[in-house]
């Protein structure tokens, strides 16, 4: 049985994660952390029914729990001390939150590399995304130029999304290697080609 605990439980990535937990016989969800719905039962709150698992506000209020998963999809500002808890007690670490500074990320590898804990970065769980990511590196050896255009849901935290983000950082990779170099055409009216990250626009 694999032993759980959720951080950012009641955001709505953070449910999803919980409620396919609880859906898993190999998995146990001991531990629910975010910032809204403190004291109340993670399985109620994903349509689950009572699982005696209540949601704290802190993970230092998990007393004497040592679970091997720690998932975070809390806040970039936030992700530094679930890694740091995770890290201090052997725990492994699954991180979807997005927006992570490349200061965070080599912070992470190092602590990956000097402790027991793997520490695992996703910018996005759906494997459509991932496939879009591995496609896009492989159309960009074929295409002089290319711009990413994104459409989100009206809550979404981050704009750009870390998947955009992570995307134009390896297409820039391709072209770095190759030798290529993006040609922009002048804008008549500022950003209406979007933000330029890694000299891809971004829309």
């Amino acid at each position: 049985m694999i032993k759980i605990v959720v951080v950012g439980a009641s955001g709505k990535m953070g449910r999803t994660i919980c409620r396919g937990i609880l859906d898993e016989k190999d998995m146990e969800l001991v531990g629910a952390v975010s910032l809204q719905e403190v004291g109340r039962d993670i399985g109620e709150l994903v349509g689950f029914g009572l699982t005696g698992v209540e949601i704290v506000d802190s993970l230092d209020k998990l007393i004497n729990m040592t679970p091997q998963v720690l998932i975070d999809f809390s806040h970039h500002s936030a992700v530094d001390k679930s890694v740091a808890w995770a890290v201090e007690r052997g725990v492994h670490v699954i991180v979807g939150t997005t927006g992570l500074s490349q200061d965070q990320l080599r912070r992470y590898q190092e602590l990956s590399l000097s402790s027991q804990s793997n520490i695992f970065i996703a910018p996005n769980m759906a494997i459509g995304a991932v496939l879009m990511m591995k496609l896009s590196q492989l159309a960009s050896r074929y295409f002089e130029d290319c711009e990413i255009i994104e459409l989100h849901h009206d809550q979404k935290a981050d704009s750009p999304s870390g998947t955009a983000l992570h995307t134009a950082e390896l297409l820039q990779g391709i072209r770095e290697r190759e030798g290529r170099t993006a040609q922009h055409e002048v804008e008549k009216v500022t950003c209406s080609r979007g933000g330029l990250y890694h000299n891809v626009h971004i829309h």
